[in-house]
């Protein structure tokens, strides 16, 4: 049934038939979330859900994209926008967090701070939920500009973060700006809960029929449940939405 799928899905791209509009948001205004977190922002409808990857428990990385842009040090080249969600087995500490996630970046040569979500002010100063850089960094011969931030929510802690050549950082300055504006991380209440990790996966596995069905009928809603499913840990309908954002996008193939 995949391999199905997946040939209706190239033969269907190249014929301009899939439904572009059910990959972009009409509404801007995005929320994804993983255990006592969520993360709610805005996004520029330049920018597509490339890569949801995530095991339901103890991490998620939500992947933006752009369609190839020209740099003229790194010819075309597809900047990234990143929300990443790790869930720990104890309380985290904010600034360990921050800590933790700066040494793993590549990010060295710093351009300034960010701070967001101000949730209280005193005489010395005021407290913010995200803390975070700009800086630079050198892959190759290509120099990168980085913008991160961290915050945290209860055991979850949340990495937002956007990575492109520099050069191209003008004409993405205004998206850059609006996302990070409007970023807030909050307590994530889910309203669906399960009794077990099977009817977990038995509620994803019907997601995934349910995205099937809507891809014969080439219904333009067929991405949601997709999405769905794989929220859930069902990775087989994570690499679907990879696979259907690169061949509708142009973007490199994924691995399984």
């Amino acid at each position: 049934m995949m391999h199905r799928i997946l040939l209706f899905i190239m033969a269907s791209a190249s014929l301009g038939l899939l439904p572009l509009q059910s990959l972009r948001a009409e509404n801007l205004e995005k929320k994804t979330c993983l255990q006592q977190a969520c993360v709610s922002f805005r996004i520029g409808d330049r920018w597509v859900l490339a890569d949801r990857q995530t095991d339901f428990t103890s991490r998620k990385m939500d992947h933006y994209k752009t369609g190839p842009m020209k740099s003229p040090s790194a010819g075309d080249t597809i900047p990234a926008i990143s929300i990443t969600f790790l869930h720990f087995d104890r309380r985290v500490d904010p600034l360990e967090f921050n800590i933790m996630v700066r040494s793993r970046l590549p990010q060295r040569d710093l351009d300034g701070s960010i701070a967001l979500q101000k949730i209280s002010e005193h005489e010395n100063g005021a407290v913010y939920k995200f803390i975070g850089f700009h800086g630079f960094f050198t892959s190759g011969k290509i120099r990168f500009r980085q913008s991160f931030a961290t915050a945290v929510e209860g055991q979850t802690g949340v990495v937002v973060s956007v990575t492109a050549p520099a050069d191209v950082i003008p004409e993405l300055q205004g998206d850059i700006d609006a996302f990070f504006e409007s970023v807030l991380i909050s307590p994530n209440r889910p309203t669906t809960t399960y009794d077990s990790e099977a009817a977990r996966m038995a509620e994803a596995e019907r997601l995934y029929q349910v995205f099937q069905k809507r891809t014969a009928e080439r219904d333009p809603t067929l991405l949601e449940p997709l999405l769905q499913s794989c929220d859930l840990g069902f990775q087989q309908a994570c690499y679907m939405n990879r696979m259907l954002v690169a061949v509708t996008y142009g973007f490199p193939m994924p691995q399984q």
